[in-house]
This record gives structure tokens, sequence and C-alpha cells, in this order.
């Protein structure tokens, strides 16, 4: 029975944190010729949540909780800042949308690939004109919380996902060994407009993203593992902070035309 317990933990280990490639797209289209000139304006949609938590699953449902955590600092203004900051140092006019008019969820999916090549959703036409013919823009980033894939558990009677619902810290114990991961629980888009390309489907976006949840190897147990404090937070309020600014440098890199398809 111990041997079994034993190999079915090892199981679990092997994909425990280990998310990249997990579930491979096929290769984007290749990448036409493109540049967003400097001085062209450049949408920015955001819808943060700025709520942080400290999510626990553990060895069974009795040891799961969800409490409330902080950082120090707001989320949705870090990210807007990283943003319209990056934008600005490469010289572009950042141009904030109306949440009224216009929703996150629904312009992360402006493009799709079609027949080898990037096109504008059908349903998502007249979004698109509104963007281009309207407000002049000539790329958009959007960013928007959504619950986020921290880790895969596969034995050999299947594979459990493990999921945030908010930024913060996740923890997964199983019996005595716990594996701590911060949590930056935001997607990113970023388009060109002009001509129509998803640039988060390549580098360096695409791999930035893949690697959102980090694994806090050198974490130290908090003194009450339930409530943890301020300071015992802060590995997570760094990551999330630093992947931020990581996120909105590769979005800029991207939408100068420096981005790169896929190896």
């Amino acid at each position: 029975m111990l041997i079994k317990l034993t190999r079915r933990i090892a199981a679990v280990g092997i994909t425990l944190g280990g998310l990249a490639g997990c579930a491979a797209l096929s290769p984007p289209p290749d990448l036409p010729t493109y540049a967003v000139a400097p001085g062209a304006r450049v949408g920015v949609l955001l819808a943060i949540n700025p709520a942080a938590a400290h999510e626990h699953v553990g060895t069974t449902v009795f040891n799961n909780f969800n409490e409330e955590q902080r950082f120090p600092w707001s989320l949705p203004d870090r990210v807007h800042a990283d943003f319209v900051q990056a934008l600005q140092r490469a010289g572009y006019e950042p141009v904030e949308l109306d949440p009224a008019k216009f929703k996150a969820e629904v312009l992360a999916r402006l493009m799709v690939r079609n027949n080898g090549q990037w096109a504008v959703a059908a349903d998502r036409a007249q979004d698109f004109a509104a963007l281009r013919q309207e407000l002049h823009l000539s790329a958009l980033i959007v960013a928007y919380s959504t619950p986020t894939l921290v880790s895969r558990e596969c034995t050999q009677y299947g594979c459990t996902d493990r999921v945030a619902q908010n930024s913060g810290l996740f923890t997964r114990s199983m019996l005595f060994a716990t594996t701590w991961f911060a949590v930056p629980g935001f997607d990113t888009v970023v388009y060109s407009l002009d001509p129509p390309i998803g640039l988060s489907a390549y580098e360096p976006l695409l791999s930035i993203a893949e690697n959102k949840v980090k694994r806090l190897r050198d974490m130290k147990e908090p003194g009450n593992f339930r409530y943890v404090t301020d300071e015992e937070f802060e590995p997570v309020s760094a990551w999330v902070s630093e992947y931020a600014e990581q996120i909105a440098n590769a979005a800029v890199l991207s939408i100068e035309g420096k981005a790169s398809k896929p190896r």
C-alpha cells in the first residue's frame, strides 16, 4: 500500500507546475511584414480585478480554503501604468477605450486564424470598424482578469487541473509537502490592426504569457499558513509586479514589429 501511494505521489509531482507545452496549439500563420510607426495611436482596454487571495488545495477537500490577501499597491493601477509608460517610451499615443462601449472579453476575440492568415472575426467586424475608422487605432492591447491554470496533476487515472480564481498565492499540499505558486491572474492580448495580426501568438509575448505562473521554490513557511502577513506575501507581490512589467514591455516590442514566429 505504501509503495502504491508513493508512486501515485511521484506521478502527481511530475506535472505539478510544469504547464508549458501541455496543450500546444498549431503554429500561428507566418508573420506578414508589419510595423506600427512611432506616433501611432494604440488602444488600451483593461479589466483587472483588484482582489488578491491565498487559494489552497489540500490533501482532501476539507483542507481547502480561499482567504483574502492584498498587494501593497492597486493591481489595476500597476498594470495600467506599466502598459501606458511602455507605450509612451516607445513614442506611441495610448488611447483609453471606454469600457461602457467595449468589453475586454469581447475584444480579446477580435481576430481568428483563417486559411493560414489572420482575419477579423465575423461577429467582431463592427468593433473592428469602430477601432480603425472612428478611433484611428493602429494596434490594440487588452488585459483582463480570468481564472488561471496553475498546475496539472496526472496519475494513471487521469489528470486534474488546478485553477486559481484570483491573482495572488496558490498553494497545493499533498500529505506533508506544499508547493507555492505566485499567480498574475490576468490574460493579455495584443493586436496589430493594420494589417490584422494576433501578436500574442508570437514571441516574445507567447513565452512570457505561458510562464506567468511562477513556482516559489524558496518561499518560507508563514507563521500562520492560512493567514499570510503582508511581509510574508511579498514574494508573491514582487512576481506579479515583475510579470506586469514584462508583459507590457513585450507587448510594445511586438507592436514595434519585433515579433517572431515561435520555433
